[in-house]
């Protein structure tokens, strides 16, 4: 008998935490807006996840006390710190567009007039932005009908690390493992094949745990610095030649993408605004705090200041070009900033501080107004 009552009690005892998850479970499932996704998007998208409440620090890298506030919505835009109804005017682009490090109500889409959802999300490509264009199309309520569209750096990122072939519309993979991953870096995978997203539970608990104090997302682009700048600058001859090879084989791969993108606006009947990208690649740029410049690595050697502003400016003339030519829009944002002392501008290569974000609204207020 004292067996059986000894066995009854273990049982129970083992019962009740296994029975009070599954109670919290059922609770969080049912009252909890939880921001690791089910499953990726049914398109090629690459957006926010919906509903986050993230803290991120400046760290002191810009004039800027206090953290900031990242948040999404349920529309898996950038929150701006006012609620906009029935806005037809979204902005797509890669983290300068996300400007993750610019308080509520200053990140550049929050600036224009009238203000623009901002859907950027960091790394994205042009092709994520086609993608994007085209899933925000079929769900907003109303639908975008002007568009802004900011890529540059990034192409030039994907072009150094992963050449040209596979930069085109078709068969295009860059999906996020997980929503969040912009900010927390883990993966889905939480144990035995279980996905944080397969329990609210653990969903919640890698949450909290990422989201206790303010995220201090700086910290890695130092350390990639101090690596870079044990290596030596690229000579002028093998420069030549990636020069050459962008020009020759990104390029074109990249000009069939803009010219999708421009033919599927017109089908949509969303009018685009092309941006060419600003940066911080100059030799007279004085950091705010410190130098957080970055520049590419291609066959060991580092590219230069310079360099790297040299094959910045193909891509924006192409972009420029392109949309000259086809009637598109465009604002060259780039000679608009190289007019200011960028150190005040940007806090590394191309991320704007609070202060950049409001002098890229205003050149693009500006263009507006006066076109």
């Amino acid at each position: 008998m004292a067996y059986r009552e000894t066995t009854l009690s273990v049982g129970i005892t083992l019962l009740i935490p296994i029975f009070m998850f599954l109670i919290l479970e059922l609770l969080l499932q049912l009252f909890w807006k939880n921001p690791y996704l089910e499953k990726p998007l049914d398109t090629s998208a690459r957006l926010h996840a919906k509903n986050m409440n993230i803290e991120v620090s400046t760290e002191g890298f810009y004039p800027y006390d206090g953290s900031v506030f990242f948040r999404t919505l349920a529309d898996r835009s950038i929150f701006s710190g006012e609620l906009a109804e029935g806005t037809n005017f979204i902005a797509l682009g890669g983290s300068t567009t996300e400007s993750s490090l610019v308080p509520e109500g200053e990140r550049w889409p929050d600036l224009l007039n009238p203000p623009a959802m901002n859907y950027g999300v960091s790394g994205n490509y042009l092709i994520d932005s086609y993608y994007n264009l085209i899933y925000l199309h079929d769900h907003l309520e109303p639908p975008p009908k002007i568009a802004t569209i900011m890529h540059a750096v990034n192409d030039l990122e994907f072009f150094m690390s992963q050449g040209s072939e596979k930069f085109e519309v078709s068969n295009w993979s860059h999906s996020l493992e997980n929503p969040l991953v912009t900010f927390d870096n883990t993966n889905r995978n939480f144990f035995g094949g279980i996905n944080i997203s397969s329990s609210a539970v653990i969903s919640l608990i890698t949450y909290i745990r990422n989201n206790t104090g303010a995220r201090r997302i700086i910290e890695p682009y130092i350390t990639q610095k101090n690596s870079r700048d044990t290596i030596s600058i690229l000579e002028d001859k093998p420069f030549q030649e990636l020069k050459n090879e962008l020009i020759n084989t990104f390029l074109p791969k990249r000009l069939i993408v803009l010219e999708q993108i421009f033919e599927t606006s017109r089908n949509l009947k969303v009018e685009l605004i092309m941006l060419t990208q600003p940066h911080a690649y100059t030799d007279t740029y004085t950091p705010p705090i410190q130098d957080l410049r970055i520049t590419p690595v291609w066959k060991g050697g580092r590219l230069s200041i310079l360099q790297t502003a040299e094959l910045m400016g193909l891509v924006n003339n192409q972009t420029r070009i392109f949309s000259e030519r086809n009637g598109i829009r465009v604002i060259d944002l780039a000679r608009c900033l190289a007019t200011e002392k960028a150190g005040a501008l940007f806090f590394d290569s191309v991320h704007y501080s609070f202060e950049g974000s409001r002098k890229v609204a205003d050149c693009i207020n500006q263009n507006i107004k006066e076109n």
